[in-house]
């Protein structure tokens, strides 16, 4: 298996539904993604907390405020532009790439599908991120990783039949972390 991270191929931005087609059209058939939300719990695809590395203002310049992206509505997200940091003319104007977008491409493709969960989120987030895999019938394909044990522990409660992981250095606390999700399945 050939595992993609965030698309992050061809000098297309990461996170973005153009790079991961293009990764997965150069080979690769899974896709670890990471997963933030908009105020208005749109999840979309995005990896920091501020949308300042990745996103223009809708002329190219770089933004000089720092902007966080859960303050902002997917509506507000979008009046951004998330593909001027690529060296791709064609990509200028690009919008940012839902969670839902991507998991419809997924399952299209059979792929399967990696979410980092590096923020923390709400029982009312994780319906949302499970709401939208239940609705492709992607769960199954799907492995939750974060390096938090509260934010899978979120998940877990509702959802024991998915794949977990957890980032971090190999130690016996992390062990102890992992064993929590053992079971006979």
């Amino acid at each position: 298996e050939f595992i993609s991270r965030q698309g992050e191929i061809g000098d297309y931005p990461e996170n973005s539904l153009i790079g991961i087609k293009f990764a997965c059209e150069n080979g690769y058939n899974n896709v670890r993604v990471s997963v933030n939300l908009t105020s208005d719990n749109i999840p979309v695809l995005f990896h920091d907390i501020t949308i300042n590395r990745l996103a223009r203002n809708a002329d190219g310049t770089e933004i000089t405020d720092v902007i966080n992206m859960r303050d902002l509505t997917l509506e507000q997200v979008n009046s951004y532009d998330w593909g001027r940091i690529s060296n791709k003319e064609e990509l200028y104007g690009m919008n940012i790439t839902t969670l839902e977008q991507f998991v419809r491409y997924a399952k299209y493709k059979g792929i399967k599908i990696r979410l980092e969960l590096k923020q923390t989120y709400t029982s009312e987030n994780v319906d949302t991120i499970l709401n939208i895999l239940l609705k492709y019938g992607m769960l199954p394909y799907t492995t939750f990783s974060s390096d938090m044990k509260d934010v899978l522990d979120l998940i877990y409660v509702k959802c024991k039949c998915v794949n977990f992981a957890f980032i971090g250095h190999f130690n016996n606390a992390l062990i102890d972390k992992a064993l929590a999700y053992k079971n006979e399945n």
